[in-house]
């Protein structure tokens, strides 16, 4: 990561629409990944946060959201010294939202200690069992307003206790405390 302006400008860009830029390489987003660390900074302190990349393929937005999942898990004291929870998932074509969050919260759980999983198991019951969270969609939709949006309201609900269990669990985890969770998402485009 280039700390100052005068290496972004000398950097070459390392973005490729069909490769991963490794985080040594990476550069031309310092404005970015500063807005990204300062929102990092606000989670760590007990605000929650969401942010969307969107652009034109190929700018870069699988390297820099990989980039945000390699900072929010590196203990860096220049980087604001993050140590987060942290997933990241990309969506294969025709995969519906619902297994995506799935898979997303449960690979989660292979970075969450012994104690952690007992924890979400007491609380969760058949939400989490044998160490994987289990997202049902058996409950009612919700139309909203006139464009025939749908909600599965028990997806929703599920997702709320999953996550309102794991973020204190992890907060309270002795000798492995982590400052929150981050969830990365990409390749929304391919949902159903």
């Amino acid at each position: 990561i280039y700390t100052n302006m005068s290496e972004v400008k000398k950097a070459p860009n390392p973005f490729n629409p069909n490769g991963v830029v490794s985080p040594n390489l990476f550069a031309g987003r310092y404005t970015q990944v500063n807005k990204i660390l300062k929102k990092l900074e606000l989670v760590k302190g007990g605000t929650p946060a969401s942010f969307f990349f969107v652009g034109d393929r190929g700018i870069g937005k699988t390297a820099l959201a990989k980039l945000t999942s390699f900072i929010a898990v590196s203990k860096d004291p220049d980087l604001y010294n993050l140590n987060f929870l942290s997933s990241y998932y990309s969506v294969a074509r025709g995969q519906s939202a619902e297994e995506v969050i799935q898979a997303s919260l449960n690979e989660l759980t292979e970075k969450m200690s012994t104690s952690v999983m007992k924890r979400l198991q007491k609380h969760l019951g058949n939400l989490f069992q044998n160490g994987k969270f289990s997202i049902g969609a058996f409950g009612a939709s919700l139309e909203v307003g006139n464009n025939n949006t749908k909600i599965d309201t028990n997806v929703r609900d599920q997702v709320i206790s999953i996550l309102s269990n794991i973020i204190p669990a992890i907060k309270e985890d002795e000798g492995n405390l982590k400052d929150g969770v981050l969830i990365v998402i990409d390749e929304l485009n391919n949902l159903t």
